[in-house]
Protein backbone atom coordinates (compact mmCIF):
# COMPACT_ATOMS: atom_id res chain seq x y z
CA UNK A 1 0.00 0.00 0.00
CA UNK A 2 1.45 3.37 -1.03
CA UNK A 3 1.14 6.05 1.59
CA UNK A 4 1.07 9.68 0.61
CA UNK A 5 3.72 11.97 2.00
CA UNK A 6 2.84 15.64 2.04
CA UNK A 7 5.41 18.22 3.07
CA UNK A 8 4.42 21.83 3.60
CA UNK A 9 6.97 24.62 3.40
CA UNK A 10 7.51 26.50 6.63
CA UNK A 11 6.72 30.20 6.72
CA UNK A 12 9.47 32.65 5.78
CA UNK A 13 9.90 35.94 7.55
CA UNK A 14 11.21 39.09 5.96
CA UNK A 15 14.61 38.92 7.69
CA UNK A 16 17.71 36.95 6.90
CA UNK A 17 17.51 33.18 6.52
CA UNK A 18 18.18 31.33 9.75
CA UNK A 19 18.15 27.68 10.74
CA UNK A 20 14.55 28.07 11.88
CA UNK A 21 13.24 29.31 8.53
CA UNK A 22 14.56 26.57 6.24
CA UNK A 23 13.66 22.90 6.34
CA UNK A 24 15.79 20.09 4.94
CA UNK A 25 15.04 16.39 4.65
CA UNK A 26 16.84 13.07 4.36
CA UNK A 27 14.82 10.97 1.91
CA UNK A 28 14.80 7.18 1.74
CA UNK A 29 12.87 4.22 0.41
CA UNK A 30 12.60 0.50 1.07
CA UNK A 31 12.67 -1.77 -1.94
CA UNK A 32 13.55 -5.26 -3.13
CA UNK A 33 16.75 -5.44 -5.17
CA UNK A 34 17.52 -8.09 -7.76
CA UNK A 35 21.15 -9.11 -8.28
CA UNK A 36 22.74 -11.92 -10.27
CA UNK A 37 22.74 -14.13 -7.17
CA UNK A 38 19.58 -13.35 -5.22
CA UNK A 39 16.71 -11.02 -4.46
CA UNK A 40 17.38 -8.86 -1.40
CA UNK A 41 14.25 -7.81 0.44
CA UNK A 42 13.38 -4.54 2.12
CA UNK A 43 16.68 -2.81 1.38
CA UNK A 44 16.91 0.78 2.58
CA UNK A 45 17.96 3.20 -0.16
CA UNK A 46 18.99 6.67 0.98
CA UNK A 47 18.45 9.36 -1.65
CA UNK A 48 20.62 12.45 -1.93
CA UNK A 49 21.02 15.46 -4.19
CA UNK A 50 24.09 15.19 -6.39
CA UNK A 51 26.25 18.09 -7.57
CA UNK A 52 24.32 20.92 -5.91
CA UNK A 53 26.39 24.02 -6.58
CA UNK A 54 24.99 26.40 -3.94
CA UNK A 55 23.67 25.55 -0.46
CA UNK A 56 19.96 25.75 0.25
CA UNK A 57 20.67 28.57 2.75
CA UNK A 58 23.83 30.25 4.09
CA UNK A 59 26.20 27.70 5.61
CA UNK A 60 26.13 29.66 8.87
CA UNK A 61 22.43 28.81 9.17
CA UNK A 62 22.86 25.15 8.25
CA UNK A 63 26.03 24.13 10.12
CA UNK A 64 26.58 24.56 13.84
CA UNK A 65 29.57 26.74 14.81
CA UNK A 66 30.42 27.03 11.13
CA UNK A 67 33.19 29.61 11.45
CA UNK A 68 34.85 27.75 14.32
CA UNK A 69 35.28 24.46 12.47
CA UNK A 70 38.51 23.25 10.96
CA UNK A 71 38.77 23.48 7.19
CA UNK A 72 38.54 19.69 6.86
CA UNK A 73 35.39 19.34 8.96
CA UNK A 74 33.81 22.41 7.37
CA UNK A 75 34.27 21.01 3.85
CA UNK A 76 32.82 17.66 4.85
CA UNK A 77 29.70 19.23 6.37
CA UNK A 78 29.29 21.66 3.46
CA UNK A 79 29.17 18.71 1.06
CA UNK A 80 26.86 16.84 3.39
CA UNK A 81 24.19 19.53 3.88
CA UNK A 82 23.95 20.14 0.13
CA UNK A 83 22.87 16.52 -0.25
CA UNK A 84 19.69 17.05 1.78
CA UNK A 85 16.47 17.86 -0.06
CA UNK A 86 14.24 20.87 0.35
CA UNK A 87 10.52 20.38 0.85
CA UNK A 88 9.83 21.18 -2.81
CA UNK A 89 12.50 18.76 -4.04
CA UNK A 90 11.21 16.07 -1.71
CA UNK A 91 7.69 16.41 -3.05
CA UNK A 92 8.96 16.18 -6.64
CA UNK A 93 11.03 13.10 -5.86
CA UNK A 94 8.11 11.46 -4.05
CA UNK A 95 5.76 11.97 -6.99
CA UNK A 96 8.37 10.79 -9.49
CA UNK A 97 9.25 7.60 -7.62
CA UNK A 98 5.63 6.63 -6.94
CA UNK A 99 4.45 7.28 -10.49
CA UNK A 100 7.42 5.74 -12.30
CA UNK A 101 8.55 2.93 -9.99
CA UNK A 102 5.67 2.52 -7.52
CA UNK A 103 8.15 3.06 -4.70
CA UNK A 104 7.26 5.15 -1.69
CA UNK A 105 9.62 7.89 -0.53
CA UNK A 106 9.81 8.57 3.19
CA UNK A 107 11.75 11.35 4.85
CA UNK A 108 13.16 12.60 8.14
CA UNK A 109 13.36 16.29 8.82
CA UNK A 110 16.90 17.33 9.69
CA UNK A 111 17.57 19.17 12.93
CA UNK A 112 19.30 22.42 12.03
CA UNK A 113 21.98 23.54 12.35
CA UNK A 114 23.66 20.18 11.77
CA UNK A 115 26.41 19.07 14.12
CA UNK A 116 27.61 15.88 12.41
CA UNK A 117 27.55 13.93 9.17
CA UNK A 118 24.21 12.60 8.00
CA UNK A 119 25.19 10.44 5.02
CA UNK A 120 27.33 7.31 4.71
CA UNK A 121 27.28 6.75 8.48
CA UNK A 122 30.15 5.07 10.27
CA UNK A 123 28.60 1.89 11.67
CA UNK A 124 31.72 0.84 13.54
CA UNK A 125 32.91 -1.53 10.83
CA UNK A 126 33.67 -1.58 7.14
CA UNK A 127 30.42 -1.03 5.23
CA UNK A 128 30.41 -1.38 1.47
CA UNK A 129 27.81 0.78 -0.25
CA UNK A 130 26.42 0.38 -3.75
CA UNK A 131 24.83 3.19 -5.71
CA UNK A 132 21.68 3.69 -7.76
CA UNK A 133 22.36 6.39 -10.35
CA UNK A 134 18.73 7.48 -10.49
CA UNK A 135 19.27 10.68 -12.45
CA UNK A 136 21.17 8.79 -15.17
CA UNK A 137 18.21 6.54 -15.99
CA UNK A 138 16.24 7.06 -19.18
CA UNK A 139 13.19 9.26 -18.67
CA UNK A 140 14.49 11.05 -15.58
CA UNK A 141 12.91 14.51 -15.61
CA UNK A 142 13.52 16.15 -12.24
CA UNK A 143 15.34 19.53 -12.33
CA UNK A 144 18.01 18.29 -9.89
CA UNK A 145 20.18 15.16 -9.83
CA UNK A 146 19.42 12.40 -7.33
CA UNK A 147 21.42 9.28 -6.58
CA UNK A 148 20.80 6.64 -3.92
CA UNK A 149 23.13 4.49 -1.85
CA UNK A 150 22.44 1.21 -0.08
CA UNK A 151 24.05 -1.86 1.41
CA UNK A 152 22.79 -5.43 1.31
CA UNK A 153 24.88 -6.48 4.31
CA UNK A 154 21.82 -6.60 6.58
CA UNK A 155 19.22 -7.53 3.96
CA UNK A 156 17.61 -10.96 3.85
CA UNK A 157 17.43 -12.92 0.59
CA UNK A 158 14.47 -14.76 -0.92
CA UNK A 159 15.22 -18.33 0.25
CA UNK A 160 15.79 -17.23 3.85
CA UNK A 161 12.74 -15.01 3.84
CA UNK A 162 10.48 -17.74 2.49
CA UNK A 163 11.75 -20.28 5.03
CA UNK A 164 11.31 -17.78 7.85
CA UNK A 165 7.75 -16.99 6.82
CA UNK A 166 6.93 -20.70 6.57
CA UNK A 167 8.46 -21.33 10.01
CA UNK A 168 6.48 -18.54 11.67
CA UNK A 169 3.33 -19.59 9.82
CA UNK A 170 3.65 -23.15 11.11
CA UNK A 171 4.28 -21.90 14.62
CA UNK A 172 1.12 -19.78 14.52
CA UNK A 173 -0.83 -22.70 13.03
CA UNK A 174 0.16 -24.97 15.90
CA UNK A 175 -0.87 -22.25 18.33
CA UNK A 176 -4.22 -21.81 16.59
CA UNK A 177 -3.35 -18.26 15.55
CA UNK A 178 -2.87 -18.75 11.81
CA UNK A 179 -5.51 -16.13 10.96
CA UNK A 180 -4.02 -13.50 13.25
CA UNK A 181 -1.51 -12.04 10.78
CA UNK A 182 -0.96 -11.73 7.05
CA UNK A 183 1.93 -12.98 4.95
CA UNK A 184 3.13 -9.39 4.63
CA UNK A 185 3.21 -9.12 8.42
CA UNK A 186 5.28 -12.30 8.64
CA UNK A 187 7.71 -11.02 6.01
CA UNK A 188 8.23 -7.82 7.97
CA UNK A 189 8.86 -9.76 11.17
CA UNK A 190 11.34 -12.12 9.51
CA UNK A 191 13.17 -9.19 7.91
CA UNK A 192 13.26 -7.28 11.19
CA UNK A 193 14.62 -10.25 13.14
CA UNK A 194 17.31 -10.79 10.53
CA UNK A 195 18.29 -7.12 10.51
CA UNK A 196 18.42 -6.75 14.29
CA UNK A 197 19.54 -10.21 15.40
CA UNK A 198 21.05 -11.75 12.23
CA UNK A 199 18.86 -14.83 12.84
CA UNK A 200 17.38 -16.82 9.96
CA UNK A 201 15.98 -20.28 9.21
CA UNK A 202 18.04 -22.97 7.47
CA UNK A 203 16.36 -26.00 5.92
CA UNK A 204 17.73 -29.34 7.08
CA UNK A 205 18.76 -31.60 4.19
Amino acid sequence: MIRNLRVIEGGKNSGRITATTVKLYRAYSFSNLLTEDAVYHNVRITWYCLERKEPQAPYEALIDNYRSLSDKVRKVLETDVKRYLTATELELLKNYMESRYDIEVLADEIELPVKSKGFFPNTGGVTVYDFLELSEKDGYNLPFKVWGYYTTSNAITSPSLERGVRFLGKALEYLGLEDAVTTEDLERVVGYIFEKELLYVEKKD
